[in-house]
């Protein structure tokens, strides 16, 4: 058996007897799947959509557009269906700094931790028991109550009072899109089920000897419906790697690995990714140590991954974490040595937990762990209670909402610099949510035709366009010259075409640094004989196939002393077009050849 440091074993004394100080971890928001798509100005992107949802909710979709190039800006419309009620905007530069807002300071059940908090998929957030202060020097209440709030935690309704008593440390998940499972916690080796939103439990699984009566474990439903129980520890002190596996909602279980590569190690924070990826971040193990390691696994916990050995925040335990709808991963509090203040600093990945960045230092809410957090189908992240060295137990209710805009069709999204950007839309009703996600590239990091002018020719001529671009060697380029109008009025003479078109391929070129908007710099050429031409203002259009039209310019023909008729809009040429259906309005540089 290991040894466990003095403040672990008395906390776990004081548990068993009634009187402890401390404990809790909180618990992950749904997934989703990942399909790929492309739409309008979208070079790559793809498809999620949301498995926390009912068959009646809603189904999330959008289309962008980019309305600017300088400075780059979209515009966003709603495309979804299922007569969704809320929509929740991420436009991808989100830094998740605002303010949180105090819901409710002094909630009705007493001050607690080591209480689990979900958000069910119409919005409910439920609080189910944990360990509750009953007052100074006197030992705790190991409560069992369930409360429930309709209204982002503003208001609480209990809704059961004993129904899960005397398991503090156990962990929670829902599952099935609409049950929570409950199971473990201090002298506890079964699994329980709610339907109804924790008003009643059924006992679904008994006598599961392998718990160990572990506490303070990760249990996480993944995107295929399987739920994964991982690490934690034991009743007498042990801390635990084994994973265990359930693929009917908590009825049996299954061990799938005894010992994984990562230490054993209790009172870390998981969360579960849309691709059915585990997260997990921090601990501390049996001898004391806490850590500030993130690790991952892509096949139910099989097998697992060091993505970061020293994730930036300081080593800890009793945080909790929570997976976004724009598959940024949050981290929240916890605490380090016993006895010192816990933390009240947030950070946040968006590369699937390989490296962190501190978002805000002093949020509105104290320094706390044990606290619980759930994310709501608006995409608020809501934060419960918890213990704080300096005040003792806390029953507040915190809520951060970090999306965009809340708007159906938002207003138009301006963004810092050109680049590839996520755009996130959960959509939501009472029945349930969904979020697609697609990437949008803004800005001069686009495709381009750039049309070096040509200059003025007479019948006869015999010429060559020139056009460099970053379209890719081997594309093919239609490019037409002709005439468009054949009078002073501008008006087509009915039956006469002016002109020649022809399909070239884009060659291979070197850099060319006088282009402000290009990355790679091939080209093409066009030649032309203007002996059929007869004298007017010719349009050059250049469009490649599969990606509508880039590159336009002007040119004049003259001959036999006939005039020119200008166009009413100056020569134009294209010095960054956007790769995308909406066109060129508004997208581009005008000069005169």
């Amino acid at each position: 058996m290991h040894f466990v440091t003095q403040d672990v074993w008395g906390m776990m004394r004081e548990w068993r007897m009634g009187n402890t100080n401390d404990r809790d971890r909180g618990k992950p928001a749904a997934a989703w799947s990942m399909p790929w798509s492309r739409i309008g100005l979208i070079v790559a992107g793809f498809v999620l959509l949301t498995g926390a949802a009912s068959a009646a909710a809603p189904t999330a979709d959008f289309t962008c557009t980019q309305i600017s190039v300088e400075p780059p800006m979209i515009s966003c419309t709603d495309q979804s269906s299922g007569n969704p009620t809320g929509w929740a905007w991420f436009f991808g530069d989100e830094t998740y700094s605002g303010k949180w807002v105090l819901m409710n300071n002094s909630t009705p059940w007493t001050q607690r931790v080591a209480q689990a908090t979900m958000a069910l998929p119409n919005g409910t957030v439920v609080t189910i028991g944990g360990t509750t202060f009953v007052a100074l020097n006197k030992p705790r209440s190991w409560a069992g109550d369930t409360w429930i709030s309709t209204d982002k935690g503003k208001t609480w309704i209990n809704v059961t009072r004993v129904a899960l008593e005397h398991r503090p440390g156990f962990s929670a998940t829902l599952v099935n899109n609409r049950d929570i499972l409950v199971t473990g916690g201090y002298a506890e080796y079964d699994a329980q089920r709610s339907s109804d939103g924790g008003a009643t439990w059924v006992q679904v699984a008994k006598d599961l000897t392998w718990l160990d009566a572990r506490h303070d474990f990760g249990l996480l439903t993944l995107q295929n419906n399987n739920v994964v129980l991982f690490g934690g520890q034991e009743y007498y002190g042990d801390t635990l790697n084994d994973t265990y596996i359930s693929v009917d909602y908590g009825d049996s279980w299954t061990p799938i690995s005894t010992s994984q590569l990562w230490s054993s190690r209790a009172m870390f924070s998981s969360v579960a990714l849309s691709n059915n990826e585990i997260v997990m971040t921090g601990g501390m193990n049996s001898g004391g140590t806490r850590y500030n390691e993130t690790w991952s696994s892509r096949d139910n916990g099989i097998t697992w991954t060091l993505i970061n050995s020293s994730s930036g925040w300081e080593p800890r335990r009793y945080h909790t974490s929570v997976a976004m709808p724009d598959e940024s991963i949050v981290l929240m509090g916890g605490s380090n040595i016993q006895k010192n203040p816990p933390f009240n600093d947030i950070w946040r990945s968006t590369d699937y937990g390989a490296t962190w960045t501190q978002v805000n230092t002093t949020p509105e809410w104290s320094p706390r762990f044990h606290h619980s957090s759930t994310v709501l189908p608006d995409a608020s992240i809501v934060l419960v209670g918890g213990t704080n060295n300096d005040t003792g137990d806390l029953r507040d209710v915190w809520r951060l909402d970090p999306a965009a805009s809340p708007d159906q069709n938002p207003l138009p999204h301006k963004y810092a610099g050109p680049g590839t950007y996520q755009v996130t839309l959960r959509v939501y009703n009472a029945d349930g949510y969904t979020t697609i996600r697609k990437f949008i590239t803004v800005g001069e990091s686009q495709y381009y035709i750039n049309v070096k002018p040509v200059p003025e020719i007479h019948v006869g001529d015999k010429f060559t366009i020139n056009a460099t671009t970053n379209l890719p060697a081997g594309q093919e380029v239609l490019v037409e010259a002709y005439a468009p109008y054949f009078d002073r009025n501008h008006k087509p003479q009915s039956g006469e075409f002016s002109g020649v078109s022809n399909m070239v391929k884009v060659q291979a070129g070197a850099p060319d640094p006088a282009c402000s908007c290009c990355e790679q710099v091939n080209f093409f050429i066009f030649d032309i004989d203007s002996s059929a031409f007869k004298p007017d203002v010719y349009l050059i259009n250049d469009t490649a196939m599969g990606i509508p039209q880039l590159g336009r310019s002007y040119f004049y023909v003259r001959g036999g002393g006939t005039p020119v008729t200008p166009l009413a809009l100056d020569p134009l040429v294209i010095v960054c077009g956007i790769a995308g259906a909406y066109g060129l309005a508004g997208l581009i540089r005008r000069r005169k050849p």
